[in-house]
């Protein structure tokens, strides 16, 4: 997008603007508003709790991918 591309779409804007505070619609049709939403439900709390257990797990399977990853390096040098 050019210069004369971003001050056309500025005049526009400019242009669309000015029409609303007048109270006159734009050139397309008119839109239809939505009715509100009704309240979402707020969402069940569970526990995610990082137990030593899970944090060991991650800790090894971080281990073994980064092994894995330096040994196929090395084979190719």
């Amino acid at each position: 997008m050019g210069i004369y591309d971003r001050d056309w779409y500025r005049e526009e804007y400019k242009e669309k603007e000015k029409r609303a505070q007048q109270g006159l619609t734009t050139r397309s049709a008119p839109t239809r508003t939505a009715p509100p939403a009704p309240p979402r439900p707020k969402a069940a709390i569970t526990k995610h709790a990082l137990t030593p257990v899970k944090i060991a797990a991650i800790a090894l399977a971080a281990g073994a991918v980064s092994y894995l990853v330096v040994s196929v390096i090395l084979d190719h040098i």
